[in-house]
């Protein structure tokens, strides 16, 4: 008797083979048995010698007191198919047996039975079982060849997997004839029968499964960055011994809700068909590759998919399956953010905000749309591109607050505050960009970048530090603008000219009173006057002498129409009851020096926030000068709408109708931007000129690795020039000027390095009353030694150098006690930039100009300097320094200064390059008088 396992057959032909091949390693100590029981008593078990008998036995040969009619039983051992706990799939079973002798020349039928456990001692009738199959033969009637019988029905198969699954380790079988008494059915055959088994287990239910370009963050959903790349990967493993490769069936659903919807995508032929997937290894499909029932993208829906494994059997058709995975479920999102906006009272854009020392925030917020998809915000504050927030970015607090880049998370309402903690970022022009991103990690198309500057660092008179003052125009603020005047609005009855606007409350637009806006109505109808309100605000009195950036932040919707501004300061009485003198001149601000007024078109055709540098508005651009304790006034004017084919919103707000006449006003901004008065010219310094690296130029502009703003190396200034060092040095001119030069000031804005000149911009420099101080009274004419960088200093732009002398009878008996006396000095002629053409001293004598030849301020030297660099290479063509004179008036000319104060040429200190509007400076190294001179 033979018994023979089958495996699959890939598994004899495939090259990879390596043999002596075990299929199990059981097989060769398996053991077989065969029992022929004989109705009147002869019995015999595992004879060799002996064939199995069947049938009724009445022929001649026939013994009749043992034999009459036999059964033969046999079993086989077959450990390959019992895996504890998993069950085999057959595919296929035979049982052969040899037919070597048949009673008869017809075709007689045998019956293969199933059967229980026999022994040696078993008896007649034997434990027969039920009938499998049926198979008729004459093989080896009256001598004729033997024939093998192969019984391989559906009954074989079932009763060997049923014997699998049972575990049973040993299989038993019988053969009877189909009629025991019919002497007919008498039949002999081989003691070798076979058991042959096709047979896998069904691979293991898939799992590990997933999908790329993937991201799910806790309590979220599971979202998918889809491209046509985008794979679905499961894995399973097949659980004989053989570990034979594995085929998949991957089926996506949409899945919107909680019972199965429609297939969407499924794979054309099975994946892995090749045999190219081995047990155990992640499968992929490509949900969009030409083994999908479509190349096009799925839409943006929520979907789920499953995956099922099968052995691969090149032999067998219809393999058996492994159950299906559970679902994964992911959404497909491709859309953004959008309505990306930033803004900040601390910092208004393209404006002085905040100085250095004083933490400041901005407000980052998305559209209402999408604002509950929208997971954070990344920025990077002077670098272009925020970092991106990768598929395995879950933390969006990742970077310390104040960092240079980082990620925000947004509240419900899909905002965040960006916050800038004090010392982070110097003094200067910076820019943050921000993007913003959803659940999904997809970024807002466009990033939007932010401009705005940081004030330098001021102490009050009780040495705190002084950052930018907000007033607010809502009547509700602690920290309000006084409204002191205003022209009738008429209004129907009821309506107040003057209201919060609760109306625009969203905290996207406003910082005051719960996010209100100040609302101005002007009449209706057509406007025939202006529309005017007034707003006080008062200076702290504890503040230095400042210069400050002046701005008002407002809404501009569809609703809203055209604002002008001026500023004046308001007249107040000392304690005592005099009159102060008021020191600002009342102000229009205007488009140009000189030009029309400023109108601002609050027009937009949807809401958003607008900030009005008021002070880009000033002569050049200087900022106002304020002083500590005055209060100023802020006239806002209604004038106009914008153009007629605006279509305007008619809705009630508040109460009050919209005509297109109203105005939205938020807060007004005040900044230090520079100290008003110094008592020393180095206490004033505020550039960096002098250096020791390579560079070609020196300017406002905030430096780069690639483009410092230092620029001359010390080896490269010749004619005695001494660059201002740790200490004071003077410096005479070969024309015999002498300058007294002040030490260097450390740099506030970058560390380790120092200023050494001081841009010109109506600062001004005290002088000692006393003579002991200065060791001599200082009198006469004014020296600058200056130069100016990025564009020529234009006479017609540039404001005057003031001097203000002590000038009158000093003796009471005389004429009573002197009083100071200012004096105006205008450019001439245009100073050069220091890199180009130089100018040439003007000798000419006093000619008959509208100002007198003592109000005009000349080059009177030029000194030509080589630009080395690192101290060796000499660069092409010369860079120029240049002595100034502002001469003495003659009435003045001993008379002691008591101050200097120094143009301002239009410098606006927010340039970023040379090419702009306000880039040209007026750089001053040191100041002298006649008296100082030798």
């Amino acid at each position: 008797m033979d018994l023979a396992l089958a495996p699959p057959a890939q598994v004899l032909t495939d090259e990879s083979i390596v043999y002596p091949l075990y299929l199990d390693p059981r097989l060769e100590r398996n053991r077989f048995h065969y029992l022929t029981v004989h109705s009147r008593g002869w019995n015999y078990y595992d004879d060799s010698t002996e064939p199995m008998r069947v049938g009724f036995c009445d022929w001649s040969g026939c013994n009749q007191d043992i034999q009459g009619t036999a059964r033969s039983y046999f079993s086989f051992e077959a450990p390959g198919l019992f895996v504890e706990g998993l069950d085999p799939t057959i595919y296929d079973a035979a049982v052969k047996v040899l037919q070597k002798f048949n009673a008869t020349g017809a075709a007689q039928p045998v019956e293969l039975h199933g059967a229980t456990g026999f022994l040696p001692s078993t008896e007649w009738p034997g434990p027969l079982g039920g009938k499998l199959e049926t198979i008729s033969s004459a093989a080896g009637w009256d001598g004729s060849s033997s024939a093998t019988l192969t019984f391989n029905n559906s009954n074989v198969v079932n009763y060997v997997k049923s014997a699998a699954t049972n575990e049973d380790h040993n299989l038993q079988f019988a053969l009877t004839p189909e009629d025991q008494n019919n002497r007919d059915q008498w039949k002999k055959f081989g003691n070798n029968p076979t058991l042959a088994v096709r047979y896998g287990y069904v691979p293991t239910t898939p799992a590990d499964l997933a999908i790329s370009g993937s991201t799910q963050c806790p309590n979220r959903e599971r979202y998918v960055d889809l491209t046509t790349s985008t794979k679905l990967y499961a894995r399973s493993d097949e659980r004989s011994y053989q570990n034979l490769p594995l085929e998949y069936d991957f089926e996506v659903y949409r899945w919107p809700g909680t019972e199965q919807q429609t297939k969407v995508r499924y794979n054309k032929i099975r994946v892995g068909a090749d045999g190219s997937i081995p047990s155990g290894t992640l499968a992929e499909w490509a949900m969009a590759g030409s083994n999908s029932n479509s190349t096009t993208l799925i839409s943006q829906d929520k979907y789920a998919f499953r995956a099922r494994s099968y052995v691969h059997e090149t032999a067998i058709e219809e393999k058996t399956p492994s159950a299906w995975s559970g679902l994964y479920h992911f959404t497909v999102d491709k859309t953004a953010p959008i309505g990306l906006g930033i803004s900040s009272s601390d910092y208004p854009l393209n404006a002085w905000g905040k100085s250095q020392g004083q933490a400041g925030t901005f407000s980052l917020v998305t559209d209402d749309s999408t604002a509950q998809d929208t997971a954070g915000f990344t920025y990077a504050i002077d670098t272009a591109t925020p970092p991106d927030p990768s598929n395995i970015v879950c933390d969006y607090s990742t970077a310390a607050p104040g960092a240079s880049s980082g990620y925000l998370t947004a509240n419900s309402a899909g905002d965040a505050t960006l916050t800038i903690p004090a010392n982070d970022l110097a003094p200067g022009y910076h820019e943050v960009t921000v993007g913003a991103f959803d659940h999904a990690h997809n970024v807002t198309a466009t990033f939007k970048t932010y401009g705005f500057f940081v004030s330098p660092t001021y102490a009050d008179a009780d040495g705190e530090p002084i950052s930018n003052t907000v007033y607010d125009f809502s009547a509700s603020s602690t920290s309000k603008l006084g409204l002191v005047d205003a022209t009738a609005a008429a209004a129907s009855t009821g309506d107040d000219l003057h209201r919060d606007a609760a109306c625009y409350s969203d905290d996207t637009y406003g910082i005051s009173s719960g996010g209100k806006f100040h609302r101005i109505v002007a009449t209706r109808g057509d406007l025939t006057a202006p529309v005017r309100s007034t707003y006080k605000f008062t200076v702290p009195t504890n503040y230095p002498d400042f210069y400050y950036s002046l701005g008002v932040a407002m809404l501009k919707g569809n609703h809203l129409g055209k604002v002008r501004f001026a500023l004046a300061e308001q007249p107040n009485t000392a304690p005592d009851g005099t009159p102060i003198k008021t020191e600002l001149d009342p102000i229009t601000f205007r488009t140009t020096n000189g030009g029309d007024p400023l109108v601002v078109d609050t027009y937009a055709t949807s809401n958003t926030n607008h900030y009005v540098p008021l002070s880009d508005y000033l002569p050049d651009a200087q900022g106002v000068r304020l002083k500590a304790g005055h209060s100023y006034l802020l006239t806002v004017e209604i004038v106009g709408t914008s153009a007629p084919t605006y279509t305007y919103t008619s809705g009630p707000c508040s109460g009050i109708e919209d005509n297109g006449y109203t105005l939205m006003l938020d807060y007004l901004n005040l900044s230090p931007i520079r100290q008003g008065t110094y008592a020393s010219l180095g206490d004033m310094f505020n550039n960096t000129a002098v250096g020791t690296t390579t560079a070609t130029n020196f300017d406002l502009i905030t430096p780069t690795s690639t483009a410092p703003d230092t620029s001359l190396a010390a080896a490269a200034l010749p004619n005695g020039f001494t660059p201002p060092s740790a200490t004071a040095s003077t410096f005479t001119t070969p024309g015999g000027l002498r300058f007294n030069i002040p030490a260097k000031k450390s740099s506030t804005k970058y560390t380790g390095r120092s200023y050494d000149n001081v841009i010109a911009n109506g600062q001004t420099l005290t002088y000692p009353d006393d003579p002991a101080v200065t060791g001599d009274e200082t009198t006469g004419d004014v020296y600058l030694l200056a130069t100016s960088t990025c564009q020529p200093i234009d006479p017609t732009s540039s404001r005057a150098l003031t001097i203000k002398v002590m000038y009158g009878d000093t003796d009471p008996v005389e004429g009573g006690a002197p009083e100071e006396t200012p004096s105006d000095h205008f450019l001439k002629s245009p100073i050069p930039a220091w890199d180009g053409t130089p100018a040439q001293p003007d000798t000419t004598a006093p000619d008959d100009e509208a100002l007198t030849d003592r109000q005009k301020v000349r080059v009177v030297e030029t000194l030509a300097m080589t630009q080395s660099l690192s101290g060796s290479s000499q660069v092409t063509g010369n860079r120029y320094l240049y002595v100034l004179k502002a001469p003495a008036e003659e009435t003045h000319a001993n008379s002691p200064i008591t101050s200097i104060t120094l143009p301002r040429v239009g410098s606006t200190f927010t340039s970023k390059s040379c090419a702009e509007s306000g880039a040209q400076a007026l750089h001053v190294f040191a100041v002298s008088t006649t008296s100082q001179q030798p």
